[in-house]
């Protein structure tokens, strides 16, 4: 046995690798449970508990709704239809979208949600607009910890509990994860107030977010008494994607009972009907409303104030005739009888160094085939007549019947048959080729009851030559050569971004239909050009 002496720890004394392990593990265990409740207490103090149609008043004019628009902000802010439309029209968006925003991205998509809802009644200013946005379970805790900052302000509001951010000028509101938002005080203490029987009805805010899941914006505008657009429109439901190349946009309108009224004859029982496709121009507007053309004419005429039919198509028998007279046409009614329903007219061209500046219109007709009848029937000139004298003239050699007019070669209507259509354009020089480019009398793949297609270039070019030769003249209003020259620059700035733009209306019950879609100019190498909306 050896003599070594050895010292033993007391009986439940422990190593202290062993107790520093105890500890940690405890503190372990202490640090989770203080983060389950932390997760816990996170979780119910964001949950979700107020739906927006809690805070939505249900006397409002508009009722907008933006689809996700922090994911889409980028793509939407490169569509060339903020530099193709006017100024005045999409400046102001266009510069939302283009602007960094303040706090960081991520900061941003956890305040702002896929949806969000804009309601209000001030569609001039804005100035109640009220923004609503459902927060990420993040998002609603960081807003709980920006309140500790100087950038926000409290405003109590009897207990509203309001907070102020006085950069941006705006007040907002917090119930469960919404976030309410307004520059109006009044208007955020409303929807924060509001009584079961004045919020909006769950069938209404899904009207306003009724869509196919693909629109970037949309919502329905009500138009009140006293409004301007009130004498047309009722209301105005509508939705809207812009991608870099293509903007489409989609509405249904109802027309106030005044409209409703005026062109019953024409509106009641009225459905998508076959359109004619306008001959290739830098406009063309298609129109099939079930009506003869005569019965559509007179209902215009009616609305807008004017006679009809004109005095030249209804000569007075009982005066003679002077000489120096511009003559009369009794044989154009005849013709317009028996016109449509399906009609089509084009801006074909345009004639700027005539007497005056003016387009080169074509128009094609139905005639419920009729129309070599028709022609005719229209009446010889006299033999006597002097060649410049506008009496229909005919030619063994052409097979249009042209009238002799004041104003150039560019202004001699002509008339011929196609196909049984009534083809009739404003210039003789101009109607041989408009055959020679093929079939005219050709319907679209796509019904409706009108249908306007335009290509800005070519279009803002003419108007920009009529104007050029005014502002020279000293004819313009406002503008001489220079003024003018710097505007002209800006719309052909601007048109040149479009290759052409469509719209389609179409009735529907007591709606109309209306379908936008407008392509950038460098979709001219993807393919042909298409004559109908898709």
């Amino acid at each position: 046995m050896s003599d070594t002496l050895r010292s033993l720890p007391p009986r439940g004394a422990q190593r202290p690798s062993v107790r520093r392990s105890r500890i940690w593990r405890r503190l372990r265990q202490a640090v989770v449970i203080l983060l389950l409740v932390v997760a816990v207490h996170g979780f119910w103090v964001t949950r979700d508990t107020t739906p927006f149609t809690e805070l939505i008043p249900a006397e409002q004019q508009y009722g907008l709704f933006l689809s996700d628009i922090m994911a889409r902000r980028d793509r939407i802010a490169d569509s060339f239809i903020w530099e193709a439309a006017p100024e005045q029209i999409t400046g102001r968006v266009a510069r939302l979208l283009q602007a960094e925003p303040a706090l960081p991205d991520w900061v941003v998509h956890n305040l702002i949600s896929s949806t969000c809802y804009l309601a209000g009644n001030d569609l001039e200013h804005f100035e109640d607009i009220l923004i609503l946005s459902r927060m990420s379970h993040v998002g609603t805790l960081l807003e709980r910890y920006a309140r500790l900052g100087p950038w926000t302000q409290r405003d109590r509001a009897g207990g509203l509990n309001l907070r102020r951010l006085p950069g941006a000028g705006l007040y907002y509101a917090v119930r469960g994860r919404t976030l309410a938002l307004s520059p109006s005080r009044d208007a955020l203490i409303r929807a924060l107030t509001l009584r079961p029987e004045d919020m909006i009805s769950a069938e209404h805010y899904e009207t306003t977010l009724e869509r196919s899941g693909l629109e970037d914006a949309g919502g329905v505008i009500m138009f009140e008494p006293g409004d301007p657009m009130a004498e047309w429109l009722h209301t105005v439901g509508f939705a809207a994607r812009a991608e870099p190349a293509v903007f489409e946009a989609r509405a249904r309108l109802t027309l106030s009972e005044d409209m409703e009224d005026a062109w019953a004859p024409i509106l009641n029982g009225l459905t998508a009907s076959a359109l004619l496709e306008p001959p290739a121009g830098m406009a063309g507007l298609s129109i099939n409303v079930n009506a003869p053309l005569e019965e559509v004419l007179a209902r215009a005429a009616e609305a807008a104030g004017w006679d009809w039919p004109p005095a030249m198509l209804v000569p007075d028998e009982n005066e003679e005739e002077d000489d120096n007279d511009a003559p009369t046409f009794p044989w154009i009614a005849d013709l317009i009888g028996p016109a449509g329903p399906a009609v089509t007219l084009s801006i074909i061209g345009f004639a700027p160094y005539d007497i005056t500046p003016m387009p080169i219109l074509a128009l094609l007709s139905e005639t419920n085939g009729q129309a070599d009848e028709l022609l005719g029937a229209i009446p010889h000139a006299p033999e006597d007549a002097r060649p410049w004298e506008s009496y229909p003239r005919r030619s063994e050699d052409s097979p249009f019947i042209h009238i002799p007019a004041i104003g150039g070669p560019a202004f001699e209507p002509a008339l011929a048959s196609v196909g049984g259509h009534l083809l009739v354009t404003s210039s003789h020089a101009e109607a041989g080729p408009l055959l020679e480019r093929g079939q005219l009398a050709k319907y679209m793949e796509r019904q409706g009851n009108l249908y306007l297609r335009i290509e800005p270039t070519p279009l803002i070019e003419a108007i920009v030559e009529t104007g050029r030769q005014l502002a020279e003249m000293e004819m313009l209003k406002g503008h001489d050569a220079t003024s003018f020259a710097a505007l002209a620059e800006e719309w052909s700035a601007r048109a040149g971004k479009t290759d052409h733009a469509e719209m389609l209306l179409v009735r529907e019950g007591r709606e109309i239909l209306v379908e936008l879609r407008v392509v950038a100019e460098q979709q001219n190498a993807a393919g042909p050009r298409t004559q109908t909306v898709e």
